[in-house]
């Protein structure tokens, strides 16, 4: 199609850039009865500041929402724990326990 000079087509303005949601996440860090402290916690490439606290908790924020997000937890003395999850904006909390390595 032919346009006069000066005219353009009728495209869309609209900002086509995708906008990813993203939730934070509350971890809770245990050995299945005591809280694991310096645990350092990581979902979808995004990690607790310093890891895990005296009660096993951190927050891990600006986690994309989506399907197969990696998440994993290491910690000297304990195997490293890895899994996938799905993360919807539902997701607030998550419990993960590790195992003491010998």
């Amino acid at each position: 199609m032919l346009l006069p000079a000066g005219a353009e087509t009728n495209q869309s303005s609209a900002n086509t850039e995708e906008t990813t949601e993203t939730v934070d996440i509350n971890v809770t860090v245990t050995d299945g009865t005591s809280p694991v402290q310096g645990a350092v916690v990581t979902i979808g490439g995004k990690s607790c500041a310093n890891g895990t606290g005296s009660s096993g908790g951190c927050t891990v924020s600006g986690v994309a929402v989506g399907t197969g997000v990696a998440v994993s937890v290491t910690c000297e003395g304990y195997e490293d724990y890895t899994a996938t999850e799905d993360i919807t904006t539902e997701t607030t909390t998550m419990s993960i326990t590790l195992t003491a390595t010998g």
